[in-house]
C-alpha cells in the first residue's frame, strides 16, 4: 500500500481542483507561515488583495483556483517530505529535498497577463536567437496564463532576478489529469548556472513528479514488483514531457521578452467583463468586487499569418499534393537608421502555410 501522508497529499491536491475560496487560500497560507524561511510574510488583508487583483476571462482557468492549488501543491510536498524523511530512505531514493517556503514580496503586485492562443503558439513555434538582452521588459515578474484550449501549458510565472542575471520561471502543465509544476531559469549576460544548484533543482523536479505519480518515493512496500514498475514508467514519461517543455517554455519566455522591446503594443488593457471572484466563502460562491481589476491582454489583436502554398512550390513538389504546414519564426539582426548602422532584432513570425493537400 502507498503510504497513508503521500495518499492524503493526493487527496488534498484533488480536491483543490473543485474547492478553492479566499478561505481556503488564507488557511494554506497561514500553514505554510508556520515553516517560513524568511521573516517577511505577507499580512491577511496583503494575501486577499493578492488572491483578489485578477478575475479571469471566460475561457481561461481562474486566477483564484491558480493562486490556490499551486499553494497547496508546494504546501502538501513540503509536509510530506518532511515527514518521509523522517523515515530512514532506502540507497537508491537518498535523503528528499525539502525546498524553503519563502514570499517574494513583488508577487503581491505583480501583474497577471493573458496571452490569446495565436500568440503564445507563435512564440512557441519560433525558435529564440543565441543570444538575448533583457534591457527593457513588460514587468521584472509577471504571471502569463494560457487559455483552457491550450495544450502545452497552463501558465507560468515569469521573473528576473537582475542580482544574478538570471530569468527564473515555474510552469504549470496536465499529464493524465495531474497538474505538474516544474521550477528553471535562463542564464544571461554569459553568467553560467552553478552545476550543483542545477541539479538539485532538477532532482527537486524529480523527485515531486514522483511523489504526485502516487508516491514512488516510498517504495518501503515491494510486495507487487509490476505495480511499482509501472508506476516507474508513468512517472518517467511525466519527467521526459517536462524536460521538453522546459526548451519550448525557455524559448517561449525568451521571445516573450524580446517582443515586448520590438512590439509594446503587443500588451493591452481593457475593462473586465465579469464583476465577480471566486473570493469569499468555500466551494463555487462566488462575490461581487467593488472595483473589479482590469485585464492585460497579449495579443489581443494578434492573428496568425496564413497564406496559400506558391505556385513554385507546388512545381517543385513530388508526389502528393503539399501538405498545410507551420513555417518557423525566427528572430534576424537588421540594419536601419542614419548609415544603417543601428542593429535592430526583428520578429519573423511563423506563417501557417496552407496545402493543397
Amino acid at each position: 500500500m502507498i503510504n497513508k501522508d503521500i495518499l492524503d497529499a493526493l487527496k488534498t491536491i484533488a480536491k483543490a481542483d473543485k474547492q478553492y475560496s479566499q478561505r481556503d487560500y488564507l488557511a494554506v497560507m497561514s500553514k505554510l507561515s508556520t515553516v517560513k524561511e524568511d521573516p517577511y510574510w505577507p499580512s491577511k488583508q496583503e494575501l486577499i488583495s493578492h488572491f483578489n487583483k485578477a478575475i479571469s476571462p471566460y475561457g481561461y482557468p481562474n486566477y483564484q483556483k491558480i493562486c490556490h492549488k499551486a499553494a497547496v501543491i508546494v504546501g502538501t510536498a513540503h509536509f510530506c517530505f518532511e515527514t518521509l524523511n523522517k523515515v530512514t530512505p532506502d540507497e537508491s531514493t537518498g535523503k528528499l529535498l525539502v525546498k524553503g517556503i519563502r514570499f517574494d514580496q513583488k508577487i503581491l503586485t505583480a501583474p497577471v497577463l493573458y496571452i490569446t492562443d495565436s500568440l503564445g503558439e507563435a512564440l512557441f513555434q519560433t525558435k529564440a536567437p543565441d543570444s538575448v538582452e533583457v534591457s527593457k521588459k513588460f514587468y521584472n515578474e509577471f504571471l502569463v496564463v494560457f487559455s483552457n484550449q491550450f495544450k502545452k501549458i497552463n501558465w507560468v510565472w515569469i521573473r528576473f532576478n537582475e542580482e544574478s542575471s538570471r530569468l527564473e520561471y515555474n510552469f504549470s502543465y496536465n499529464y493524465k489529469g495531474i497538474e505538474i509544476l516544474w521550477e528553471d531559469n535562463h542564464e544571461f549576460a554569459g553568467k553560467e548556472m552553478d552545476a550543483d544548484s542545477a541539479a538539485l533543482q532538477w532532482k527537486y523536479n524529480y523527485q515531486r513528479i514522483n511523489w504526485l505519480c502516487c508516491g514512488l518515493i516510498n517504495e518501503s512496500n515491494k510486495s507487487d514488483p509490476q505495480i511499482w514498475d509501472e508506476i516507474k514508467d508513468e512517472a518517467n514519461k511525466c519527467k521526459d514531457i517536462g524536460v521538453e517543455l522546459t526548451k519550448d517554455v525557455d524559448s517561449f519566455v525568451c521571445n516573450l521578452i524580446l517582443l515586448s522591446q520590438q512590439q509594446p503594443e503587443i500588451l493591452t488593457v481593457q475593462d473586465s467583463s465579469s464583476k465577480y471572484a471566486d473570493a469569499d466563502s468555500k466551494g463555487f460562491k462566488s462575490t461581487k468586487m467593488n472595483k473589479q481589476p482590469r485585464v492585460h491582454w497579449l495579443g489581443e489583436n494578434f492573428t496568425t499569418r496564413t497564406v496559400r502554398s506558391t505556385k513554385g512550390e507546388a512545381e517543385r513538389q513530388v508526389g502528393s499534393p503539399k501538405r498545410s504546414h507551420w513555417r518557423k519564426g525566427h528572430w534576424h539582426t537588421v540594419l536601419q537608421g542614419p548609415g544603417r548602422k543601428q542593429k535592430q532584432m526583428r520578429w519573423f513570425q511563423p506563417t501557417f502555410i496552407r496545402g493543397n493537400a
